[in-house]
């Protein structure tokens, strides 16, 4: 579960992926700060798609399992 969400912050957040070694951080996409709050920039910015997604997936994998 803890590489899962390192692997997806990834994509739109910072990982020091080679820490303790390297202080760099790495991200796959840069979110533009478009709004005065950061949620909402982010909230509006394509990648929070892939969030969603993964949500609702979960969501209807969870509510499979437990009808069985």
């Amino acid at each position: 579960g803890v590489l899962l969400h390192i692997v997806l912050d990834s994509v739109a957040g910072d990982v020091a992926w080679l820490w303790p070694f390297d202080q760099r951080l790495f991200s796959m996409v840069t979110v533009p700060a478009t709004n005065a709050h950061w949620v909402v920039s982010f909230a509006t910015h394509w990648t929070f798609g892939i969030e969603v997604v993964l949500v609702v997936g979960a969501a209807a994998m969870w509510m499979k399992a437990r009808r069985s």
